[in-house]
């Protein structure tokens, strides 16, 4: 691999990473870490595979969030909550699984 590639890789990690740490410890002090955290994440799926999942499930959820918290005309089960919680831990469905 490239040296150039080497030296990019390196310090996406290592500006990611403190985004998004700050982004971490922004959920116990005072500061934006839902603005904060997915910064992080953007900045490490540009060379992570794992970042770009991770941002990909944060996306989904903060959009299933708004859409409860501005109501989509549906009535929000006394379950449902948890069956996002439990799904946020499942394995993401692929079609190439089927």
């Amino acid at each position: 691999m490239d040296p150039l590639k080497h030296a990019r890789r390196l310090a996406v990690l290592v500006i990611g990473s403190t985004v998004l740490l700050v982004g971490v410890v922004l959920l116990v002090l005072p500061g934006p870490a839902f603005v904060v955290i997915p910064i992080g994440l953007a900045i490490l799926s540009t060379e992570f595979v794992w970042a770009a999942r991770l941002l990909k499930r944060v996306k989904e959820n903060a959009a299933y969030a708004a859409q409860t918290v501005m109501g989509n005309g549906q009535e929000l089960k006394v379950g449902s909550w948890w069956n996002r919680v439990v799904a946020w831990f499942r394995p993401a469905h692929s079609p190439a699984n089927d």
